[in-house]
């Protein structure tokens, strides 16, 4: 009987028996936690065995790892828990296999998927692979990582081979937030924030984009704290994309206790709505500052007058923002097409 295989649980597995998967009192098996594989390599590649050959029409690009884990334990994330605390390596031959692999078939776009490339000396190494593959097939012509966290001197050098073998680097800087009280609550105050001064100015000297990521809606965060988090990158000049911070399963700030001692809800998607820092209304207040930063500044309909109010007269781009919203709150009607 083949419903038999479901009455045990499965080590790695949490399922639903099926035989109670429409009944009102379902059954769920969970087995063992599995250790994490150590030998990378065990596990085929899906590029170098084939299987993906047909998806890679001209529209999708391929993604690697050259290892798995993350050292810093942001309670947002899920690789923040103790089990992805280590870090495990793909041999470099199979990375240097996949990468050949990418430039082989003309691909235009190489994804990282480390949570931290440059963190291990060999990452100039395998950036010295790319680089030659680019040269020997003509592709990759883009590389797009997610760096390390603190800013080093292998940063420096993997830009610089980068820029001097004209693959485009789009370096994404996942600050998340500046803030001293919010990086305490995450649990990632052993991140150096201003390490990323050094990282832009490598961007900027080689001539490279540069953006990065916050999160909105951290347990920690302010209305004042998020509009001193899009200043400091106005004023250095890096694009900024935000993300509403969602509840992830597994992750460290999913766990009751730390649910109930910041004081988090969340809405039907498992989307923060609230915490002990701010209340929905800020929220909203806080998400609509961003979408008019995001069109004046990003999509550059008041980036030079943003620009000339800072640098002529000393008003901050977020103060002059966060008045329109609040004239907008005040008076809809007297600026119609903005308040659309």
């Amino acid at each position: 009987d083949r419903k038999k295989i479901f009455d045990k649980a499965i080590d790695g597995c949490l399922f639903i028996h099926p035989d109670t998967k429409n009944s009102d009192k379902q059954i769920f098996l969970k087995g063992k936690v599995l250790d994490r594989i150590k030998d990378l390599d065990e596990i085929p590649s899906p590029y170098l065995t084939g299987i993906l050959d047909k998806f890679f029409d001209g529209k999708l690009t391929p993604f690697i790892e050259t290892n798995r884990g993350c050292p810093f334990k942001c309670s947002f994330c899920h690789t923040g828990a103790d089990y992805f605390h280590k870090l495990n390596k793909f041999s470099s031959k199979r990375v240097k296999d996949e990468i050949e692999w990418i430039g082989k078939n003309q691909i235009q776009v190489i994804w990282v998927a480390d949570a931290n490339f440059g963190i291990f000396e060999r990452d100039i190494e395998i950036t010295e692979w790319i680089c030659h593959v680019k040269d020997k097939y003509g592709y990759p012509k883009e590389v797009v990582v997610n760096y390390t966290k603190n800013a080093t001197k292998r940063l420096a050098k993997i830009v610089e081979l980068f820029a001097e073998n004209n693959i485009c680097s789009q370096g994404i800087i996942s600050i998340q937030t500046r803030d001293e009280i919010t990086l305490e609550v995450i649990n990632r105050k052993n991140i150096k924030t201003d390490k990323y001064n050094d990282l832009a100015e490598i961007f900027r000297i080689e001539g490279l984009p540069l953006s990065t990521d916050l999160m909105i809606g951290l347990p920690g965060m302010t209305v004042k704290s998020f509009k001193e988090d899009l200043q400091y990158f106005f004023d250095m000049d890096i694009t900024v994309k935000a993300y509403a911070t969602e509840l992830l399963p597994n992750s460290p700030m999913a766990d009751p206790n730390y649910i109930e001692k910041y004081k988090i809800e969340v809405d039907e998607n498992n989307f923060l709505t609230s915490t002990f820092s701010y209340s929905k209304d800020e929220l909203h207040e806080v998400n609509v500052i961003y979408y008019l930063f995001t069109i004046a500044d990003s999509f550059s309909i008041l980036r030079y007058v943003l620009r000339y109010l800072r640098w002529d007269h000393g008003i901050l781009a977020l103060d002059f923002i966060h008045k329109l919203y609040n004239e907008i709150q005040n008076d809809p009607y007297r600026y119609p097409a903005i308040t659309y």
